[in-house]
């Protein structure tokens, strides 16, 4: 089966920074193949997309238009908030963050 994936994008502005969340959902029927192939809409709502792994979050960041460092973004206040968000909120998402996880690029979430 091919391999196809779907990007969406959500982005905040404030005073001192924009925020770009971009999602890619990949989506597969067995095994991945070696090519992948962007769909234009999302899947219709009568399709039921379960995930088969673990849910997996890459941040990074840029500055006036240059890529920061991975400890940088690991150091931002925005990394700790986005993972603050999932131990506060992860009982109503069905999800649970371990306490112990310090860093948000080390952030393991669970689906319960």
């Amino acid at each position: 089966m091919p391999s196809i994936y779907f990007k969406s994008k959500v982005k905040t502005v404030s005073e001192s920074c924009t925020l770009t969340l971009i999602i890619r959902h990949n989506i597969l029927v067995g095994p991945a193949s070696d090519v992948w192939y962007a769909m234009k809409q999302p899947p219709p709502e009568q399709v039921d997309v379960l995930l088969a792994s673990q849910l997996q979050f890459t941040i990074s960041g840029t500055v006036n238009g240059s890529r920061m460092s991975p400890e940088s973004v690991m150091a931002s206040r925005i990394a700790h908030h986005f993972a603050e968000y999932f131990r506060l909120v992860g009982s109503c998402l069905v999800i649970s963050v371990p306490e112990s996880t310090h860093s948000p690029f080390r952030m393991q979430i669970n689906l319960e």
